[in-house]
């Protein structure tokens, strides 16, 4: 059986699963976590309009349905009182970590990328990664070798991706 090939062109993932079929991901089935969540927030907006405007863009929602998404979202990455801080802008969450991977999990993914989502995190209320998940903080290959090729590292557990590096 040929090893997974994880493609970045258009957005798309191609790899084979452990069935040997080649699958391909795109859309509301990718989602990525960066590194420095602050980089990709916009400071302007609140969270409520960062994480809801993604769930009514990708699973079609009402408002009040909308609300409740993005509180859960926010409730699963353990932000205290997620109701009160809805309308919080993102500076003032200490990194805006819990964000970042909050907008990811919102459209329930597939599949995710992410560079070290919990690297930063605050140790008062330790974030666990959803069921299924795995956050993988360090590259276990030779950066020389990452950097030769398109990245084709994945991680596998019982014949399925759980983490890539794109170092």
């Amino acid at each position: 059986m040929k090893e997974p090939l994880l493609s970045l062109k258009n957005l798309k993932v191609s790899f084979f699963n452990n069935i040997g079929e080649i699958k391909v991901i795109c859309g509301n089935d990718i989602a990525m976590i960066f590194q420095n969540p602050m980089a990709s927030l916009n400071l302007v907006f609140t969270v409520r309009h960062q994480i809801s405007d993604i769930i009514r863009e990708h699973q079609g929602l009402g408002k009040a349905k909308t609300k409740n998404k993005t509180v859960e979202m926010l409730k699963l990455v353990k932000i205290p009182s997620p109701e009160e801080r809805y309308n919080n802008y993102p500076h003032e969450f200490s990194g805006g970590q819990r964000i970042g991977i909050a907008r990811a999990l919102s459209t329930n993914p597939e599949f995710m990328l992410y560079d070290e989502p919990t690297s930063a995190l605050d140790v008062s209320s330790p974030l666990t990664p959803p069921s299924g998940c795995k956050f993988v903080t360090r590259c276990k290959y030779k950066m020389k070798q990452c950097h030769e090729s398109e990245p084709k590292l994945t991680e596998k557990e019982s014949g399925h991706v759980v983490a890539c590096h794109l170092y």
